[in-house]
């Protein structure tokens, strides 16, 4: 029986790297994705890419407010409208818009500038104390050449539906003449490979923008406001 022990370890052992080997080589082998590893010349151009983002400044020359009325409501700015046939549409705070124009400019003439690939901006207008229902303004994508300033032009219309306070404020700046108070709030949207996000540290905007609109059009919003048309509403 002594003799017999040498052999039975020795098949033990065989066993024993027989059923264990697989496992040590998926632990030593696992199943990588070759795509699934960065190439370092794509990061590293991916890098030169945003690096060249964040070299670009942005300014605002104007903003501009105007009301309107609903796409196909072909109406005049009219306040004895008010009182006439059509004085129920006239009347409901539904029947009006108003159109915010914002133009901006991109800056990429710092030293050494590359050409930029502006892929979405946001800008948040915030208009006075209301800075809880910012209006967003969005654009497209947009290539700015290095060495030059870039116009940028967005422009959105505003609805009561979606901002009541805000259309308020802004309907009764309008009627008064007096000037709006805007904040304006640049977000810079990046996605180059796998480095996505948002430039949103860029300084914020303040301007007092004037309003002038012709006196047919001041007594019509008068006549509005007075009768609590824009007034915020609870509710769907």
């Amino acid at each position: 029986m002594d003799q017999l022990q040498p052999s039975s370890c020795l098949l033990k052992k065989i066993l024993h790297t027989f059923l264990f080997f697989p496992l040590l080589l998926l632990i030593a082998c696992p199943d990588t994705d070759p795509s699934s590893v960065p190439d370092p010349d794509t990061t590293a151009q991916d890098a030169k890419k945003l690096n060249a983002l964040k070299q670009v400044s942005l300014g605002l020359d104007s903003i501009r407010i105007q009301p309107l009325f609903q796409s196909g409501l072909n109406q005049e700015w009219d306040s004895t409208l008010l009182s006439g046939p059509d004085s129920a549409l006239m009347l409901n705070p539904n029947s009006y818009q108003i159109r915010i124009s914002l133009f901006a400019y991109a800056d990429n003439k710092k030293k050494n500038a590359q050409e930029a690939l502006l892929q979405g901006i946001t800008f948040r207008e915030t208009f006075d104390k209301y800075s809880q229902s910012p209006v967003l303004l969005r654009s497209g994508p947009q290539i700015l050449p290095a060495g030059k300033t870039t116009p940028l032009f967005i422009s959105d219309t505003l609805t009561f539906q979606e901002h009541q306070e805000v259309f308020l404020y802004i309907i009764t700046s309008l009627a008064e003449g007096t000037n709006l108070n805007i904040k304006t709030q640049p977000l810079i949207e990046y996605s180059f490979g796998q480095l996505t996000g948002t430039l949103d540290n860029l300084p914020l905007i303040s301007t007092s923008v004037p309003t002038r609109l012709n006196p047919s059009t001041q007594n019509h919003l008068k006549a509005l406001l007075d009768k609590g048309v824009f007034n915020p509403k609870s509710g769907p």
